[in-house]
């Protein structure tokens, strides 16, 4: 996807994708995990977890990877 959009990738822009590549994998399959926790406690605690907390966490770890973007690109790191 971000050779479609920003074309050939610069050797400090690629690093940077399999960064971020990295960060969400592993931050997702870290929530997977956790959330198949949840199913084997309480159905409150799985309600919370997967309807508030969860969503909570996916958009809070947007923030911060969008805000970093943002940051090394002004800096011209990226």
């Amino acid at each position: 996807i971000a050779r479609k959009i920003e074309g050939n990738l610069t050797p400090k822009l690629l690093i940077y994708t399999k960064n971020v590549t990295i960060f969400w994998c592993v931050f997702l399959f870290v929530n997977f995990l956790i959330s198949l926790t949840t199913v084997f406690l309480s159905n409150k605690i799985w309600a919370v977890y997967n309807g508030l907390i969860s969503y909570i966490l996916v958009g809070c770890a947007f923030i911060l990877e969008f805000g970093v973007r943002i940051f090394l690109r002004k800096k011209r790191k990226i």
